[in-house]
């Protein structure tokens, strides 16, 4: 990572810090891939396989085709505190039934209310 990157710190690799050698296959779609956003490793000449289904097909069949047997729920990610600060984010209505079970990390997760599209809204603190 960049030094001055602000937005992903302490990224890990099976518990171990991510070092500039280290050398990672990404999954992602046409526009980052085609050199998009300017991420390194995302040129054309860097694709080892290319896919005509969306990324998200890709991955939903490997993953019912595959060996894949989920391990324990690792919450390990969080944002960075930015007090006086929140995100806002919409999920399904049946999302509000599992309040009482989110990770101490989410302890101030909220629902707003139930927006026109049908969506809940939810407010988290930074």
């Amino acid at each position: 990572m960049a030094p001055t990157a602000c937005r992903i710190r302490d990224l890990r690799h099976r518990g171990q810090p991510v070092q500039a050698a280290d050398r990672f296959v990404l999954a992602t779609n046409s526009y980052r891939a085609g050199g998009g956003a300017g991420f390194a490793g995302t040129h054309p000449t860097d694709v080892l396989i290319e896919e005509s289904r969306p990324i998200r097909q890709v991955l939903h069949d490997h993953i019912r085709t595959a060996d894949a047997r989920p391990g324990a729920l690792v919450s390990d990610w969080r944002f960075a505190p930015m007090p006086g600060t929140s995100v806002i984010l919409d999920s399904g209505p049946g999302a509000a039934a599992h309040l009482a079970q989110r990770p101490a990390s989410l302890s101030g997760l909220t629902a707003i209310g139930l927006q026109p599209s049908g969506f809940l809204r939810f407010r988290l603190p930074l």
